[in-house]
């Protein structure tokens, strides 16, 4: 082989690596891998992940750090997942720091978020930092959307009950009564309509009237205006008579009245007693029996006039030269035959019992 083909073939020797060289230095910096630069791995253990992918970023403050470089499932540890991850060197992660996963947008892409402790102690490469997981977006929108989607449950079915009450009053029998009730309705405005037209008619008929009526109601204002002067000297007066009757001295007046009604009462029980004309004539019952005694004989007197007028007076009567005495009851009216039986049963029981 000539010096010439060996320089040719060192050449493409040569090129082919730095083709390899550059190939896999591209790669890995597409990666987020920079070879030129110290990478410190570490790890981070979950239950689930939730899209994280491999080459997914780290970031710190919204800052890219580093990437997720493997993801592996420990069967021996319930299928947890172990996330490792590649950090720049030059940023340190304190001890006590929380590696979280995190939505990085609406469409669910995931990345891991380094949320730093207040420490003072350092994680070193290959340790295994706490890891948490947070809610996605969408669980956030449906944590917040849970509170409107019962209430808006609970408003369905407090429409589905309204609906179902309206439809139950809405019947048949209630679309008639409520046709029924605006015919009544109608009726009562015609009704009202028509009873206005009388109203204004009656007006416009009285028109005269009224005017009259409300001409003598301004003279009756004017009158009281005119002699307000003249009724409030009445009332003034009225005023004084009542004073007057107030000073009137009834302390004494009703004294005096005490008085009278005081000698009244000993009026009274002297009667009662039996003194004087008067409580003799009240008291003494034989004065009383005398009297009615009198009475009596007087009655009897009157009677036998009347029944026989010829004990007394001489009477007769030319009836073809006969002479005619009326003492036969039977010729007395039902009132004076009651009025003699009367007299007779009250003289036998004078008889009977004579004082």
């Amino acid at each position: 082989m000539s010096k010439k083909s060996r320089r040719k073939y060192s050449l493409i020797g040569f090129l082919v690596v730095l083709i390899l060289a550059a190939s896999y230095w591209g790669f890995n910096y597409l990666k987020g891998n920079d070879l030129f630069n110290k990478q410190n791995t570490f790890h981070v253990m979950y239950e689930r992940i939730d899209g994280l992918n491999v080459s997914s970023p780290v970031t710190i403050n919204g800052y890219k750090v580093g990437q997720v470089s493997e993801i592996r499932m420990l069967h021996e540890q319930n299928a947890s997942l172990l996330v490792s991850f590649d950090l720049s060197s030059e940023y340190p992660i304190p001890k006590n720091s929380i590696a979280r996963i995190y939505s990085m947008d609406l469409m669910g892409t995931k990345g891991i978020e380094i949320d730093l402790a207040a420490s003072e102690l350092l994680h070193i490469e290959n340790d295994t930092l706490t890891g948490q997981m947070e809610q996605s977006l969408r669980d956030q929108v449906n944590m917040q959307m849970l509170p409107l989607k019962n209430q808006a449950e609970e408003l369905m079915k407090e429409i589905e009950s309204a609906i179902a009450v309206i439809k139950y009053i809405f019947n048949e029998e209630t679309q008639r009564n409520l046709h029924n009730s605006f015919e009544s309705i109608k009726q009562t405005v015609s009704y009202l309509e028509s009873s206005s037209q009388s109203l204004d008619s009656l007006m416009t008929d009285q028109k005269t009237r009224i005017a009259r009526i409300l001409e003598y109601s301004e003279r009756i204002t004017k009158n009281l205006d005119k002699n307000s002067d003249e009724i409030t000297n009445t009332i003034k007066n009225l005023s004084q008579f009542s004073d007057s009757l107030a000073v009137i001295n009834l302390v004494q007046t009703i004294d005096n009245a005490n008085k009278i009604v005081g000698e009244f009462a000993e009026i009274s029980e002297k009667i009662n007693s039996g003194e004087g004309s008067l409580g003799m004539f009240i008291n003494n019952d034989s004065l009383y029996l005398e009297l009615e005694r009198a009475s009596v004989n007087l009655d009897r007197l009157i009677y036998d006039i009347r029944m026989n007028p010829e004990h007394y007076v001489n009477v007769k009567l030319i009836d073809f030269g006969k002479e005619v005495r009326v003492v036969d009851e039977s010729m007395l009216n039902e009132r004076e035959k009651r009025q003699l039986e009367k007299k007779r049963e009250r003289l036998k029981e004078q008889d009977e019992n004579p004082h």
